[in-house]
């Protein structure tokens, strides 16, 4: 390889180094004393191979790349471009408030101690009273909401 294709090379490397580091790997360090250590290496490395007006240059482009990207990151409508500006709008459904003491519905599925009851309709998460064990399709009576929580026993019992 020639000197100005491995300082090419060093550059671009150093470049894709720190863009790495300020956007991908932040906060750990790896990549941008990679990226550093490649954009002085191209300096030193032009220095001793094309002479000192290559390496006057070739440390000009770096010192001017470093600062171009600093700048360039530190503004910030960069970060504004890159953030996420959706909103979660969604909310929990409250199903204890439509359900009152002494509702009669069906479990629709076992309740071991939680389970689904239907209620005239409404589809709701309950726990047994007892802890006991409730087969589907047994008719059940709400005794008691505490902390949101529907608490049935069997209408039988």
């Amino acid at each position: 390889m020639t000197p100005t294709l491995i300082i090419i090379s060093l550059i671009f490397f150093g470049v894709i180094a720190l863009l790495a580091e300020f956007l991908i790997f932040t906060g750990i360090g790896i990549s941008g004393i990679l990226g550093l250590a490649s954009l002085i290496y191209s300096s030193v490395y032009a220095f001793q191979n094309l002479g000192a007006k290559a390496g006057t240059i070739v440390t000009a482009i770096d010192v001017l790349i470093i600062i171009v990207m600093l700048v360039f990151m530190l503004k910030e409508k960069t970060w504004k471009r890159l953030e996420l500006k959706d909103e979660i709008r969604a909310s929990v459904q409250n199903d204890s408030q439509k359900v009152s003491l002494g509702q009669k519905g069906h479990s629709l599925t076992r309740l071991a101690p939680r389970g689904t009851v239907r209620f005239e309709g409404l589809s709701c998460e309950v726990c047994s009273a007892d802890g006991k064990l409730i087969d589907p399709e047994t008719e059940v009576e709400v005794v008691a909401i505490e902390n949101n929580q529907i608490l049935v026993k069997p209408v039988n019992n």
